[in-house]
């Protein structure tokens, strides 16, 4: 299995996902917070029967490391584009502590079934997923010279975010990656021990105006989600 599959997908997971038919809820569910729209790019030999949307918010600050998926409400003409409405934080239990700064990382991911219906173990159903971008939310403001502010980037307010990421094989990041650690005090040695081994979280000037993109697949080996912890 491709190293980047295999890190969301832990032994025990929560997962909660909606359909991807467009939605419409006559009752008022408040005001949006933030919005993540997308394009769906299809590789699939056949369309599926059916298909779900959903948000998996990594948690790794702690040991074990577990995901924790969020309800949300999927407008738009899937399998052509998308869009995801959040209302609310997610779940306190997506999130992860860094010192006392609260930070929630998701991928975007679609799959055949109703996720609770998977097969914990082995990613069978799953048909795709954003490769680029991952939805960030910050429970409090991130100060400067922390170790939140090294994992995201930025001292980011609170609320949600859309970011990209640095990959390790990018000729910009090594300089990213130790300007990062000697920010935390780290030594020589310290930032070359750290440095090649995870992708970076880069904070997106276009935020959520960007259209993200979504990649259905046959084969999910092909698949390369941000390996960012």
């Amino acid at each position: 299995m491709n190293r980047r599959i295999s890190a969301w997908l832990f032994p025990a997971m929560l997962i909660l996902v909606s359909g991807c038919d467009p939605q419409a809820d006559p009752n008022y569910q408040g005001e949006v917070l933030a919005t993540v729209q997308g394009t769906i790019r299809s590789e699939l030999s056949q369309p599926p029967d059916s298909c779900h949307v959903a948000l998996i918010w990594q948690v790794t600050s702690g040991s074990p490391d577990y995901v924790v998926g969020q309800d949300v409400e999927v407008r738009g003409v899937f399998p052509t584009s998308f869009a995801i409405d959040l209302y609310t934080p997610p779940p306190t239990e997506s999130l992860n502590d860094y010192d006392g700064s609260r930070i929630g990382v998701a991928l975007v991911v679609v799959s055949d079934r109703p996720t609770a219906d998977l097969d914990l173990n082995k990613p069978d159903g799953l048909l795709g997923g954003c490769e680029d971008y991952l939805v960030i939310y910050v429970e409090n403001d991130i100060q400067p010279g922390t170790f939140a502010e090294c994992a995201v980037g930025s001292p980011l307010k609170t609320g949600y975010y859309l970011t990209t990421v640095l990959r390790t094989e990018d000729p910009d990041y090594q300089a990213e990656c130790e300007r990062r650690y000697r920010q935390l005090g780290l030594s020589p040695e310290q930032i070359e021990e750290n440095c090649g081994v995870f992708d970076l979280i880069m904070p997106l000037e276009a935020g959520f105006d960007t259209n993200i993109f979504v990649r259905l697949v046959n084969d999910l080996d092909l698949l390369d989600f941000p390996n960012w912890t």
